[in-house]
């Protein structure tokens, strides 16, 4: 019997274009182009100002971890837990939540440095998983 994968992102008109541009390795940010207030995760109307205008940031992955988790339960198919959820501050002056990946790298790194995106590719181009999506190590 097959082993169950991860759970599919859902996907809709105003974060689709968010999961192809993590298919290509890139950190993209919403940035309204009225109040250029960033944004994240994905959404059609500036929180600051209203506005639904808005164009996109590559984000260069680093930044300061404000929080983290580490999670045991629930498991749920196609994650190896404990999964350690980080909340990061990015450079660019928004928030991240990512999984901590690589059990091994940098572990005991210090809380105001994070070792930056390396994106991890997704099963399929057309059809993209959460198989960490925004990993930090």
């Amino acid at each position: 019997m097959a082993r169950p994968g991860r759970i599919k992102p859902p996907m809709g008109h105003d974060n689709a274009w968010w999961w192809e541009q993590a298919a290509k390795g890139v950190l993209a940010i919403q940035r309204c182009t009225k109040c250029q207030a960033l944004r994240h995760p994905p959404r059609p109307m500036c929180g600051e100002c209203r506005s639904m205008d808005w164009d996109v940031l590559a984000a260069s992955g680093k930044g300061t971890v404000a929080s983290y988790t580490v999670l045991y339960h629930p498991q749920f198919p196609g994650f190896e837990y404990p999964l350690i959820i980080v909340l990061v501050d990015l450079e660019e002056g928004t928030r991240i939540t990512a999984e901590l990946s690589g059990r091994t790298c940098r572990a005991r790194w210090s809380m105001s440095s994070s070792p930056g995106w390396r994106p991890k590719p997704p099963a399929s181009r057309a059809n993209p998983t959460l198989a960490r999506p925004w990993p930090i190590c």
